[in-house]
């Protein structure tokens, strides 16, 4: 893809990550970067296959038809290949460096590093660097009851309360955009709220660990 073209679609997709940053981690972290370029075909699965996969989908015969359709469309491949550079593209633009999430937390980069390495934070390593995911960070916002003058609102970025509890559960073979997904989702076991708002509640986190535990089993 040239320089123009990665532009042109990193600003379609609205990331403000730059070409140099998504070049160099598609080429140092293949794991989660793209790894099919867009070619006019794509091998189609084996039809009894698919048949069989199909017929334990659940999905309706029309349905499973349009999925027949689908798996033997000539432009497949350049549609997964779309659908992977979108997802790393996300990955980069949904993640700190340690010296952007100092800065957020009003903290020294060596700091955010130590917390990485006792499990206090939960990063993942794009392009060679570190990087934590957004989720894990949240503003709060405080109030100066000064007697005798209006409440005065002020707001600084923390960490999810019990976050330390809840990284080393966190199962290391699910992708990082799994985990944001998961972490951003309302869950049942947790009183319908999503694990980051049951967090900020002051939830217990034991349940959480154990939803985490099951993701890795799953």
């Amino acid at each position: 893809m040239s320089t123009a073209a990665a532009e042109d679609f990193l600003n379609a997709i609205a990331t403000d990550v730059s070409v140099v940053e998504f070049t160099r981690a598609a080429a140092e972290h293949p794991e989660w970067m793209p790894s099919r370029a867009p070619s006019p075909t794509a091998a189609p699965m084996p039809s009894a296959q698919l048949d069989a996969l199909l017929a334990v989908s659940g999905l309706s015969e029309a349905e499973q038809e349009e999925a027949r359709r689908e798996a033997r469309d000539p432009a497949l491949g350049a549609r997964i290949a779309v659908h992977d550079t979108g997802v790393a593209a996300h990955l980069l633009g949904s993640t700190l460096t340690t010296q952007q999430a100092a800065s957020l937390l009003g903290r020294d980069p060596s700091n955010i590093r130590r917390g990485v390495q006792a499990g206090r934070y939960y990063a993942v390593r794009v392009a060679g660097t570190l990087r934590l995911p957004e989720w894990q960070f949240v503003e709060e916002v405080t109030y100066d009851h000064t007697p005798g003058e209006d409440a005065v609102p002020d707001s600084e970025f923390v960490a999810l309360p019990n976050l330390a509890d809840v990284v080393p559960a966190i199962p290391r073979d699910l992708h990082p955009e799994v985990v944001a997904g998961f972490m951003a989702t309302e869950q049942a076991e947790l009183d319908g709220r999503s694990p980051t708002e049951w967090l900020r509640g002051g939830g217990d986190p034991g349940p959480l660990c154990d939803l985490l535990a099951g993701l890795g089993h799953q």
